[in-house]
């Protein structure tokens, strides 16, 4: 019983490394000499996504979301991957590094600050806060805004819920583009 078994066993782990050991093929032999010599793989270009944009969110390519929808959909390429240079920006004044950054038309990266919202320049040396609003010392405190909620209306104010049950419009920018110091609350709807 235990031959008979064992006459199979050899059989056919003959028969597997008669079948992996065999001559590349011409085709095969021309693959591996044409890879290239660097680690790097070369890029592949996907099929463009096509989602409308939701005409009541702020554009910007820079979005990993992209549009109002969160389709996680875009055809811009990230920083990691591609580029072989990443930005590093030393941060004093949040305790935490920021959980969500929104980018408005204008390129400004708002985030949140100290229980508050913020444009901060992430790409300086050290972060450095343009504008921002904050609750303790604009509004008399109390609350705090829901940063994971937060969007960017078309008009580049930030829509805010806080932890009061309110949603605040806060307006961020001149016409011009040019941040503003201290945000001006456009809006503030009770929702209770």
């Amino acid at each position: 019983m235990y031959s008979v078994f064992s006459f199979l066993l050899a059989g056919t782990l003959c028969l597997s490394m008669a079948a992996c050991g065999g001559t590349p093929t011409p085709a095969e032999d021309e693959t591996t000499s044409s890879a290239p010599l660097s680690g790097a793989l070369p890029v592949k270009a996907l099929q463009p996504k096509h989602v409308d944009e939701n005409p009541y969110m702020a554009k910007s390519d820079a979005n990993i979301h992209h549009d109002g929808y969160n389709t996680d959909s875009t055809d811009e390429i990230l920083p990691l991957g591609i580029y072989p240079e990443i930005n590093v920006s030393f941060e004093t004044t949040n305790p935490n590094a920021s959980p969500a950054i929104y980018f408005d038309n204008y390129g400004h990266a708002v985030v949140p600050l100290l229980g508050g919202i913020a444009i901060r320049d992430l790409n300086a040396t050290e972060t450095k806060t343009l504008g921002y609003f904050s609750p303790m010392q604009h509004d008399g405190g109390g609350y705090v805004i829901q940063s994971s909620y937060t969007f960017l209306d078309s008009k580049n104010r930030v829509v805010c819920p806080t932890s009061n049950n309110h949603v605040l419009i806060l307006r961020t920018t001149e016409e011009d583009g040019s941040v503003i110091p201290e945000f001006e609350k456009v809006l503030d709807i009770d929702i209770k």
